[in-house]
């Protein structure tokens, strides 16, 4: 277990040595540290599992020996998912007490998210937020970050979500956050924040209903699990292609945004297809 702690710590010292600004512990979306804060994940029966001390008890000691290394002047930030929304998993209770120990041990920001790849909220919404409206379904977890903004004074960052100014705004002047975390946006619009402020822009990202197959019934919140499985993976492939694009010094592609089949498609060829082609030529 101490090597593990200890490979967290090695990383963000040689993140400060190569001139980072900061470093942040990703403990969401059920990823290592996340399945140890999680009771459906994490089944031991030593002091790293049980009570929610106990499952917190990794992160804390990744957080500490991370800290040890970088001094006490440079960023270290958490990635705390508000609650992972499965049945007997990770609560926003949970989430408001980790928190809480987190600010006691010294964090310097929280950044709220949520969910797992077995409930992908933070790149849906949850599934009462899917149904709801659109104004709704903007910030995926503020009304759980207002939960957590209570419980603790430390700096919060709500990430999931957000495309209009006036929300972003609304979560910092009316809920007490204190930075807005982008990602999907950033990945078709890299200039999208200058834009924001330099009071150009209102609304960032594209419209991503033009990335699902169908509507009602066969497409938008389809109950045939197949669609949602293909509408969920090429919404995520789709930015991952803008963000493989812009690693090799192009411009994102966003004019053929609504073949949610292509993205799919070429989602299976970056992984399955490929590794197959590469199994083969080892073989050969």
């Amino acid at each position: 277990m101490t090597r593990s702690v200890q490979r967290y710590a090695t990383t963000a010292a040689i993140a400060k040595k190569a001139g980072f600004d900061g470093v942040q512990i990703h403990a969401a979306h059920g990823y290592l540290v996340s399945q140890f804060l999680s009771p459906i994940t994490n089944q031991r029966k030593d002091d790293w599992g049980g009570s929610l001390e106990n499952r917190a008890k990794f992160l804390r000691k990744v957080y500490a020996a991370t800290r040890a290394v970088v001094g006490k002047d440079f960023p270290v930030a958490v990635k705390l998912n508000s609650a992972d929304f499965q049945k007997g998993g990770f609560s926003i209770e949970d989430s408001c007490q980790v928190a809480r120990w987190l600010e006691d041990d010294g964090i310097d920001l929280i950044e709220l998210s949520g969910g797992t790849y077995e409930q992908m909220s933070f790149v849906n919404g949850t599934e009462e937020q899917q149904r709801d409206s659109t104004i709704k379904r903007e910030a995926y977890f503020l009304e759980y970050a207002r939960e957590v903004r209570h419980a603790v004074s430390v700096p919060l960052m709500v990430t999931g979500g957000f495309r209009s100014v006036a929300a972003m705004e609304r979560a910092i002047v009316d809920d007490g956050i204190d930075m807005i975390g982008l990602a999907r946006p950033l990945c078709v619009q890299p200039d999208a924040v200058a834009g924001i402020l330099d009071g150009l822009v209102e609304k960032i990202g594209i419209e991503e209903d033009g990335l699902v197959i169908g509507r009602g019934r066969f497409g938008v919140n389809a109950r045939n699990w197949f669609i949602n499985l293909v509408n969920t993976v090429s919404r995520v492939e789709y930015y991952a292609w803008q963000m493989n694009r812009m690693s090799r010094g192009l411009m994102p592609q966003t004019d053929a945004r609504n073949n949610a089949v292509g993205y799919f498609l070429w989602y299976l060829n970056r992984t399955t297809f490929l590794g197959l082609r590469r199994k083969f030529a080892r073989k050969s």
